[in-house]
């Protein structure tokens, strides 16, 4: 394993070191802002008599899943053998699909009390993959089913109504 570390060390110069320090930096800032959130939670109201969790459950499960994932990146930035990602292309920045997720976000927002939930939801991921170049045949159906699911998660088990 080493020696292919070094291998890449030598083709790709520092990048390989670079590319492991900054998944491990963003992983230790998640666990931090995890952590904090977690202890920010604590001093929410807690659930009612009835079994209905209280505000700061939804944080706290969502931060420890963070903190879990957050150790895996970690400790699979030590055991990678091989980098996935082409390192040697550049990347040009996609100023279409920056502006145009801003506007898609805007919009949402703007009819978030204007039409049902799972509408809105899916006229939103619509637009995304318009965007983004998916196929309609593919993302209608996604966008129509993830928005059912969240909305019946959101309402049955987290007791969190959305807009109808």
């Amino acid at each position: 394993m080493e020696h292919i570390h070094l291998y890449l060390k030598y083709i790709l110069g520092k990048r390989v070191i670079n590319l492991k320090r900054g998944e491990i930096t963003l992983s230790i800032g998640l666990i931090f802002m995890a952590v904090y959130a977690i202890v920010t939670s604590l001093h929410f109201p807690a659930g009612t008599t009835d079994g209905v969790p209280g505000a700061g459950y939804f944080p706290i499960i969502v931060s420890c899943f963070i903190i879990i994932l957050s150790v895996i990146v970690i400790i699979m930035s030590f055991i990678k053998t091989e980098i996935k990602e082409n390192i040697e292309q550049k990347s040009k920045p996609n100023i279409k699909g920056t502006l145009g997720t801003i506007l898609a976000t805007l919009l949402f927002l703007i009819l978030w009390n204007k039409l049902h939930f799972i509408a809105n939801s899916s006229i939103y991921i619509i637009i995304l993959g318009i965007l983004y170049g998916k196929k309609l045949k593919f993302i209608i159906p996604l966008s129509i089913v993830s928005s059912i699911i969240v909305y019946l998660i959101f309402s049955n088990v987290l007791n969190v109504m959305l807009t109808r």
